[in-house]
C-alpha cells in the first residue's frame, strides 16, 4: 500500500475492528498482553515523568502507557485516530478513576490538536513502522512543535537486524498494511536533523527504544 491516506484509513479500520479484543492478546490477564509486555516495561524503565508534567501519549490505542504516566502522577492527554481503541482507553481510565488523564481525542500524529509549547513529554510507541520516512520527518517536526524547550520523547522503531520484525512486516503486508524497516544509521540522522539527542537506546522485543531530548527550537 503506498497511498497515505489509503495507509492510514486501513489502519483506523483495523484498530477499530480489533479494538475490543487488543488488550487480551496472549494468555495472561495483566494490563498488558503479553505480547507487548516486553516493550511496556521498558518504556516504563526509562519514563522519568515526574508529578505534575504534561505527557500526550500519540497513538494512546487502549491507553495502556498513558496509564502507566498516570500512576507517575503526570497530567496526561492522549490521541489516536480509532475511536473505538479510545473508547476502550476511557473505559479502562474511568475504572481505575484516574482525575489526570484530561483529555482523549481523535488525532493524528501528522497534525496534533494542541498548542505549541504544551507537553514535557510525548510518548508514541508502535506507530513509526508503518509510515514512509518522509512522513517520520514531519511527524518529528510536529512533535518538536508541541513539545517545551527541555521536552522529551520516549518512541520506538523495528529493529531491522532482528528477524522478527521481519516476520512482523511479512504478515503486516500480507493483510495489505506497510511495514517500514528503516537502518539505524538513518534514523540517528533524522533524529540529529531535527535538533533531537538520543539520551537512551535499549532493545525490547524486536524494537529499538529511544528517549530523545530536544536540543534546541
Amino acid at each position: 500500500m503506498n497511498n497515505l491516506k489509503e495507509q492510514k484509513s486501513y489502519l483506523k479500520k483495523w484498530y477499530n475492528t480489533t479494538a475490543e479484543k487488543y488488550d487480551t492478546w496472549g494468555s495472561n490477564k495483566k494490563l498488558v498482553s503479553e505480547i507487548y509486555e516486553d516493550e511496556f516495561e521498558g518504556v516504563k524503565k526509562i519514563l522519568d515523568i515526574k508529578e505534575g508534567e504534561k505527557i500526550l501519549d500519540v497513538a494512546t490505542g487502549t491507553g495502556n502507557y498513558l496509564i502507566l504516566a498516570a500512576t507517575k502522577k503526570a497530567i496526561c492527554y492522549g490521541i489516536d485516530i480509532s475511536p473505538k481503541m479510545l473508547e476502550i482507553a476511557r473505559k479502562k481510565i474511568n475504572k481505575l478513576n484516574f482525575r489526570n488523564v484530561v483529555d482523549l481525542k481523535i488525532g493524528d500524529a501528522d497534525k496534533i490538536p494542541y498548542e505549541n509549547d504544551t507537553f514535557d513529554w510525548i510518548t508514541c510507541i508502535g506507530m513509526f513502522e508503518y509510515y514512509p520516512i518522509e512522513h517520520v520527518k514531519k511527524i518529528l517536526i510536529e512533535f518538536k512543535r508541541v513539545l517545551k524547550n527541555t521536552g522529551k520523547i520516549i518512541t520506538d522503531f523495528p529493529d531491522i537486524n532482528n528477524s522478527k520484525a521481519k516476520e512482523f512486516k511479512d504478515k503486516s503486508e500480507m493483510v495489505n498494511t506497510s511495514v517500514y524497516l528503516y537502518n539505524f544509521d538513518l534514523i540517528e540522522d533524522l533524529i540529529k536533523e531535527h535538533n533531537f539527542s538520543i539520551i537512551k537506546k535499549q532493545i525490547r522485543g524486536f524494537e529499538i527504544q529511544l528517549l530523545l531530548k530536544i536540543n534546541n527550537k
